[in-house]
């Protein structure tokens, strides 16, 4: 039986494609690989590209410098072994030696390698940053992004200024219980401020569960309104002495002793809250659902059925939304107010950090101006490679398939998915995962044998994954 090819021969190089690989398995090879037969145009049909391609016309992008650094490094010394193979020396690179025997017109192909050695110094080599800040100078109309941005590497500053001017909006005008509420969950504007900002670095993802302020002091008022009356019924209806009374367990929360001694002292004294215990109880402990549940009486015991079940229900839904929801609710509010007032404010000082460089390309794609930019920056690199694709996110993804959703144009991602789970560079499990499914099947490959671990260690973890059908949850 005949050994298979390579994948670094036969990816076809047209079109969206999807390379997973662990570490080990050859991901940079690839890659190099890849872009030498970019360069030669090597490949029959479907499986090559329309045209031979120069250092400047294929992008690859990485995430740090020294990724981009190494990359153009193996790069262009594969591309030199290639074209010195020509000339009659022997490559010590087996798979440079099959694409030399491939070629039919050799002269052309030292031609064109000689070209691209010579032109290595202007390969499309970039950090993602790297590159969203080049297509945002050379494309200031379409992109609508000025020309004179001083460049800022730490926003925090920044952040906490308008954090402070969020703050005196927000909280000076509230009632004296509302301003109370805040400040029992955030003492000072600082203690707002890594939700706040985990929230910015997650513009482009969809944050669940979302709660709207407003639903939620509506309920804080309702709930507040209702206490009395609650308390009033609570006494008048001797809903304790009935609990006392049921065949309620005197081991379960809703019969406990410290239950109906700390609801006694709730009803009886001027607070509008009820936490007790160090589970943080509350209403729910009566709700229609715990009474209801013949694990918590006696054995054969009859359940309790009382008039105050209802109002304990409603009770119990509104402190939950309160209690869950204001913290929530209060700095996705924040978070939506500092981008807008963050975004005004760098306009006004005239500077730019990272993470806007990413941004304010994704936003120029999807303007009116997005299709002609997507087209243009297409036509300057009609091929993409993105390294270390488990490092995506909604914004980035969102500028690679913009740009390379267009005809005659070729994206491949490769990337290791285990590693986005950890989250590095604000990674998005979930985005990979859009990612991966938005690419057809038979365009999807693995490099599936590792370089750096020993036999036994592969096929030991192999074995041990192997157990289970789903050992992986993604």
């Amino acid at each position: 039986m005949s050994k298979q090819r390579p994948l670094a021969l036969r990816c076809p190089l047209r079109g969206s494609r999807l390379i997973e690989a662990s570490a080990g398995t050859g991901k940079t090879f690839t890659i190099s690989a890849l872009y030498l037969r970019l360069v030669l145009g090597h490949g029959e049909g479907d499986s090559a590209f329309s045209r031979e391609l120069l250092p400047p016309d294929v992008l690859v992008v990485t995430f740090t410098e020294a990724a981009t650094q190494e990359i153009k490094d193996r790069v262009r010394a594969r591309i030199i072994n290639a074209r010195d193979a020509l000339l009659g020396k022997k490559p010590d690179d087996e798979l440079i030696e099959q694409i030399i025997n491939e070629v039919t017109d050799k002269h052309a192909a030292f031609d064109l390698l000689d070209a691209a050695a010579k032109s290595m110094d202007e390969a499309a080599i970039f950090t993602i940053h790297g590159f969203c800040q080049r297509m945002l100078k050379q494309h200031a109309f379409e992109s609508g992004v000025a020309f004179n941005l001083e460049f800022i590497l730490d926003e925090r500053e920044l952040i906490q200024e308008t954090l402070n001017d969020f703050w005196r909006a927000f909280v000076y005008p509230q009632s004296k219980e509302r301003t109370q509420a805040i400040t029992d969950i955030f003492p000072v504007p600082a203690s707002l401020y890594s939700q706040v900002v985990s929230l910015l670095n997650k513009q482009g993802a969809t944050i669940t569960p979302e709660y709207d302020l407003g639903d939620i002091w509506q309920a804080r008022d309702n709930f507040v309104a209702k206490v009395p009356a609650f308390k009033t019924a609570c006494r008048e209806s001797e809903f304790i002495n009935a609990v006392k009374a049921s065949d309620l367990s005197g081991s379960k929360t809703p019969g406990r002793k410290n239950s109906l001694a700390a609801l006694e002292e709730y009803i009886s004294n001027e607070e509008l809250f009820f936490v007790f215990g160090t589970s943080k109880y509350s209403f729910e402990v009566w709700s229609t659902e715990n009474l209801s549940d013949p694990a918590n009486y006696k054995k054969n015991g009859s359940l309790l059925s009382h008039e105050m079940l209802a109002q304990f229900d409603e009770m119990a839904t509104l402190s939950s939304l309160i209690n869950n929801g204001l913290n929530i609710a209060i700095v996705q509010y924040a978070a939506k107010w500092v981008a807008s007032a963050l975004a005004k404010r760098k306009q006004e000082q005239g500077v730019i950090t990272p993470d806007d460089l990413l941004s304010n390309l994704h936003q120029a794609l999807l303007s009116e101006q997005g299709h002609a930019l997507s087209e243009k920056i297409a036509a300057l690199f009609p091929v993409a490679m993105i390294d270390e694709f488990q490092d995506t996110d909604p914004i980035q993804y969102g500028i690679f398939s913009r740009i390379y959703g267009i005809k005659n144009t070729t994206l491949a991602m490769i990337g290791d998915p285990k590693q986005a789970i950890y989250g590095f560079r604000g990674a998005d499990i979930f985005t990979y995962i859009g990612a991966k499914q938005a690419v057809l099947q038979d365009k999807q490959y693995t490099l599936d044998t590792n370089y750096r671990s020993s036999e036994g260690v592969v096929d030991s973890v192999n074995r041990l994954f192997a157990k289970n059908e789903n050992s992986f949850i993604y």
